[in-house]
């Protein structure tokens, strides 16, 4: 499904080149959320990561 947003945006560049600074924004954005969320899911299956964020919560915190 990404792939395909992505690659749609971009043949609209092309095919409507008045927005092709708008169709542009819209697909980084897209890419860059997207980004986001995929890393976000990998370190969360990520054991080593998982186990360092809970021993940061065990931790006290000085305020």
């Amino acid at each position: 499904m990404m792939n395909s947003l992505y690659n749609k945006l971009e043949e609209l560049k092309s095919v409507n080149p008045t927005k092709a600074d708008e169709y542009e924004k819209l697909r980084l954005g897209f890419s860059n959320g997207w980004k986001s969320i995929t890393s976000t899911y990998k370190a969360l299956l990520d054991p080593y990561l998982l186990a360092r964020k809970m021993d940061f919560e065990k931790k006290p915190r000085n305020l």
